[in-house]
């Protein structure tokens, strides 16, 4: 009823117009996303995947590095790296560029849904779903597993988390259904727990206050009792993977034997106070540090407007007005993009509560502020967005974009192709980069040093790997070449030099003289 209320104040002509920006920046971000594929990573996905397929996802063999022996692989996103296989082997490269994409909209479309049903307003679903655009570009443009992360959370949440209180069997079932896919996409199923978690603490919190107040704990009860319910069942349910509840201690495992924080293009932590590094990542863009920025700015207005509403509100009415599970669930999302900026798509989370309290306190003015927040976003995203950064070697004539399949010049495809050609064997040093590609073309003829998979070796292997590249002396007096015969390697393929189309420590410079 209140969202049919919002939305009969909602100009119709407003409702229409405020989409043409949002489909502006939808197209911006599609056209990146399906970009010819560069992502490092995709390349162990799909060697991987192929492995998986084969041999299943208890396979005993590690098909591409070496410095950790013949080790069992981490099967902790097995199905994204099938899922990306089977479409590269069933429709190709180009096939993969369109999955990426449809994966892309279909985050977009269930963000927009959330956000319309949150407000009662396509206008200001325009607004949040832009903002939420832009704070996930770093992860929509990759051809990795956090895109099913980011489609499997929405689900959960418009499954269970948009409504605990009114939590209908059909809709758990279905949000279970999601928990166990995702637990096999991507070991971040657990933001999905994490979330339930923050919602069931403001639901605690909400049976305290009505207890102090006198009023009626009815929905926060209920409300609680679903979020065990979803929580009970779910730890069940992503169960369902071959690594079992190994599965659930795939992060604290990895963050604390392997080299996952020293990936700080990754998990760089986010710093509202200062733009660039050292305090931020500098893969992250002027305009989404500006937009993760203003998204704690609208979520802590929205919280004292959510706030003062309570207060002068009857003690029945009071805890509704702050909403206190959604208020959680929002300073949690924003608590993890402080901890790593990769974790900035959970903005749309305080993005939601923020739409709600707005769309009830000033429901006019918020229609014209989604509009204006999407058309200035289409038109900054162009400009501030590290466009010519991700897009860099890319033709830029349509045509040619459109048939690249893959933007082989950033992965040293001239050396891959000598080193194929040449039927060399044995041990590689590789940048650390380029060696799922590497990986890919050549293992396991040549088997490479490192890659992207941090979970694949220890953290030592990381450091040497720093020592190596950087031309230095570790901490036991080892140069880096007796490092480099410590591993046994047999091929050194060094980057850098005049022409090298990829940003990358240079590693010629080992071989002068």
């Amino acid at each position: 009823m209140r969202a049919l209320a919002l939305s009969e104040t909602e100009p119709r002509l407003l409702r229409w117009l405020s989409l043409i920006p949002l489909l502006a920046l939808g197209a911006l971000v599609l056209i990146l996303s399906v970009r010819p594929l560069a992502t490092a990573d995709t390349w162990y996905y799909l060697r991987m995947g192929d492995l998986y397929v084969h041999d299943g996802p208890w396979a005993q063999s590690e098909p591409m590095l070496f410095t950790q022996g013949d080790v069992r692989p981490t099967p902790h996103e097995w199905l994204s790296e099938v899922a990306f296989y089977l479409v590269q082997d069933t429709f190709g490269f180009q096939g993969l560029r369109v999955f990426h994409g449809l994966l892309v909209v279909l985050a977009l479309g269930l963000a927009f849904r959330l956000a319309k049903r949150a407000a009662g307003s396509v206008s200001v679903a325009t607004g949040v779903t832009a903002l939420f655009a832009v704070l996930s570009l770093q992860r929509l443009y990759q051809t990795r597993a956090d895109l099913f992360s980011i489609v499997c959370a929405l689900g959960v949440y418009g499954f269970v988390l948009e409504r605990p209180d009114a939590l209908r069997r059909p809709a758990l079932v279905a949000a279970l259904a999601v928990m166990a896919l995702w637990t096999n996409f991507h070991s971040l199923f657990l933001i999905g727990f994490a979330l339930a978690g923050a919602a069931g603490l403001g639901f605690i919190l909400a049976m305290a206050h009505a207890k102090e107040s006198g009023g009626d704990a009815t929905t926060a009860r209920g409300g609680l009792k679903n979020l065990l319910y979803f929580a009970g069942f779910g730890l069940l349910a992503t169960a369902l993977n071959p690594r079992g509840l190994m599965q659930h201690l795939t992060f604290f495992t990895s963050s604390g034997e392997h080299a996952i924080w020293d990936v700080t293009d990754d998990w760089h932590a986010f710093s509202p106070l200062a733009y660039g590094p050292p305090d931020n990542s500098a893969m992250l863009s002027p305009l989404a540090w500006a937009s993760g920025d203003l998204v704690i700015l609208l979520f802590g207005i929205a919280a004292v407007v959510a706030t003062r509403r309570a207060q002068r509100s009857p003690p029945a009415e009071a805890a509704a007005e702050l909403d206190l599970p959604h208020l959680l669930v929002g300073i949690a999302s924003i608590a993890a993009y402080l901890i790593s900026f990769r974790f900035l798509w959970l903005g749309i989370f305080p993005l939601l509560y923020a739409a709600r309290v707005f769309s009830r306190a000033a429901p006019r003015a918020s229609h014209l502020m989604g509009p204006v927040l999407a058309t200035a976003l289409a038109v900054a995203t162009p400009a501030y967005a590290h466009w010519s950064l991700l897009m860099f070697d890319v033709p830029k004539d349509v045509g040619t974009y459109l048939r690249t399949d893959v933007n082989r010049a950033s992965f040293g495809e001239e050396g891959v192709r000598f080193l194929r050609d040449a039927g060399l064997e044995g041990r590689m040093f590789n940048n650390y980069t380029l060696g799922a590609y590497i990986g890919y073309h050549l293992a396991p003829t040549l088997r490479t040093f490192i890659d992207g998979r941090t979970e694949h070796y220890p953290a030592s292997v990381a450091k040497d790997y720093d020592v190596i590249e950087s031309g230095a002396v570790r901490e036991d007096g080892r140069a880096y070449f007796q490092i480099l015969d410590d591993y046994k390697v047999d091929v050194f393929f060094g980057v850098g030099g005049p022409g090298y189309a990829y940003t990358a420590v240079p590693t010629l410079r080992h071989l002068e003289g």
